[in-house]
């Protein structure tokens, strides 16, 4: 699946379970290993692990690897690799700490 069609999908699945805040950070001028940033927040941890899990399964019955997960135990801040596309599913004090937004654009 090229790049756009895996945005598309990860977009499609957050908008459908309700995620909140969805930014899409276009970086493939600035990094080679991925093509788009996509932020989003839950609203709460039980919620922003629902999303991860929803993307796990709802992306691949759509044909889309997920390569790696991490922070799912925890929750505050899930990261999903699917090779173009990388989430961040952050809480929003978490986002607000971190301000990858404000890291990533000039």
């Amino acid at each position: 699946m090229q790049a756009g069609g895996q945005l598309q999908c990860v977009l499609d699945v957050l908008d459908a379970h309700k995620a909140e805040a969805i930014e899409v950070l276009d970086v493939r001028e600035k990094v080679a290993m991925f093509d788009y940033m996509v932020i989003a927040s839950g609203t709460s941890v039980r919620h922003q692990k629902a999303l991860a899990e929803y993307l796990r399964t709802d992306c691949r019955q759509r044909g889309l690897e997920l390569i790696s997960i991490e922070g799912l135990e925890q929750g505050q801040w899930v990261l999903l690799d699917f090779n173009a596309v990388l989430v961040h599913l952050m809480s929003p004090q978490a986002r607000d700490f971190y301000d990858l937004e404000g890291l990533w654009t000039p």
